[in-house]
Formats: C-alpha cells, sequence, structure tokens
C-alpha cells in the first residue's frame, strides 16, 4: 500500500527542515505517470511557519498555493491566525520496473518564530531553554480526472470547496486518492530556542545603548561633512600687491 512518513532534521533550531518519504506502489505509481498529481498539505502551529518566497525558488521540485499571510519577521505572541499550505509535487521520472513503484523524499523548509521569553523553564537542557511545539502531521493526496480511477473518492475534508477550486481543481469531476501516513501514531516535535526572561533588561538596555551611540556617530559625521562642504564652498580671495 502507499504511504509516506515524516522526518524532522535540525528540529532544535530555529530552521529546521520537513523530510517527507513517500512510496508509491503500483497502481498509484503508474497514474502519477500520467495526468495525476501528488499534493502535500500543511497546517502549522503559529509558532512554526514556512517562507512562500523560499519555496518559489524550488519549482523545480514543487509549486504550492498559500492561505492567510505568514507574517515572517512577527514574533509568535503578534500572529492571530495560522497559514496553511497546498503543495503540488513534482515527483521524479526514474523507475526501475513496473512492480518496485517509485520512493523519492520531499524537502520543505520549515522556520520558527520567536518565542515568548519567561523566568519558566518550559523544557531544560544543558544547553539552553527550549519550547516544545508538536506539529500536526501533514496530509497527503494523489488527485486525478474522474475517469481515471474506479473506486470511490472522499474530497479532502481539511480543504473547504473555494480552496479546491483555488487549487486548480474540479471537486465534482476530481477523484482523491488519500495516502497513509506511516508511522500511524508518531509524532514530530520541534524544539524553539527561547530567551531568558531574566535577561530582557540587559537586553534592553543594551540595545537602547546601541541606538544612542549610533545617532551620536551619525550626528558628528552629518557635522564633519557640512563643515568640509562650507569649507569647499567659500571663495578664495586673491591678494593684489
Amino acid at each position: 500500500m502507499s504511504n509516506f512518513s515524516v522526518q524532522i532534521d535540525n528540529a532544535s533550531s530555529f530552521h529546521p527542515v520537513s523530510l517527507i518519504s513517500f512510496r508509491i506502489l503500483p497502481p498509484e505509481a503508474d497514474l502519477l505517470e500520467d495526468t495525476c498529481s501528488l499534493h502535500i498539505y500543511y497546517k502549522l502551529p503559529s509558532s512554526v511557519f514556512i517562507d512562500p518566497y523560499e519555496l518559489v525558488q524550488r519549482q523545480q521540485a514543487y509549486t504550492f498555493v498559500q492561505w492567510g499571510h505568514a507574517d515572517l519577521e512577527k514574533p509568535v505572541n503578534a500572529i492571530k491566525s495560522n497559514v496553511t499550505f497546498l503543495i503540488n509535487v513534482k515527483p521524479p521520472r526514474t523507475w526501475t520496473d513496473n512492480t518496485s513503484g517509485l520512493s523519492f523524499d520531499v524537502n520543505v523548509p520549515l522556520h520558527a518564530r520567536y518565542g515568548i521569553p519567561s523566568p519558566d523553564t518550559l523544557s531544560k537542557s544543558p544547553s539552553g531553554t527550549y519550547d516544545d511545539v508538536a506539529l500536526e502531521i501533514p496530509r497527503a493526496f494523489i488527485a486525478c480526472l474522474e475517469e481515471r480511477l474506479r473506486y470511490s473518492s472522499t474530497k479532502p475534508s481539511y480543504l473547504s470547496e473555494s480552496q479546491l477550486h483555488e487549487a486548480g481543481f474540479q471537486p465534482d469531476m476530481t477523484t482523491f486518492l488519500h495516502l497513509n501516513y506511516s508511522p500511524s501514531d508518531h509524532v514530530d516535535t520541534i524544539r524553539i530556542p527561547l530567551g531568558h526572561g531574566q535577561d530582557l533588561h540587559w537586553v534592553q538596555s543594551g540595545t537602547a545603548i546601541i541606538i544612542l551611540l549610533s545617532f551620536i556617530w551619525v550626528t558628528v559625521a552629518a557635522l564633519q561633512t557640512a563643515a568640509r562642504l562650507n569649507f569647499v564652498s567659500r571663495p578664495v580671495q586673491g591678494k593684489i600687491d
């Protein structure tokens, strides 16, 4: 049976990677060689986001549709709603034989937002303080024209009718084949580094000092430049004997 699994690389960082491994067996593998398409659906918590500008650079591997605003630079406490992505995967066209099917990986870069510093340690380790964030398992399905498949089909419950149309589907004329996730009980977690609440005073004071020194430096440089320009622009008075 065709299935997929997920592994998170660099899980204890601000730049983890979602590695999805697909195992597509016949007859589904034969369908992907024709007119059917493979899709991955992501719904991420507010602490994690996908950079759409980064995905644009990966169009040889997949394209995507995004719902919601990623708000890339905002911390987690400024996020009001989650963002969802539907990725259209372009499987490799390398086949070994007609029975082994197709195995390949898809890398989706993730990014963690800056969390709220707290004096309460959420997760302690010798190297620092972390917030453990559980990720919802991605969904994967193959979409085909209705006549390409003869067995029953169910529309993805996590996508609305308008979202299906926006993604380029004709829901009433499309058959959806949902892929199984293996293992079914696995939950991926990202460990996001956090700042210490007791350090906020030093950070704020240091930031204020740096801004003040930068302002003084810019002011002095501007005055010196104005003085030089004023000196150069003075008319030279010649001496008459």
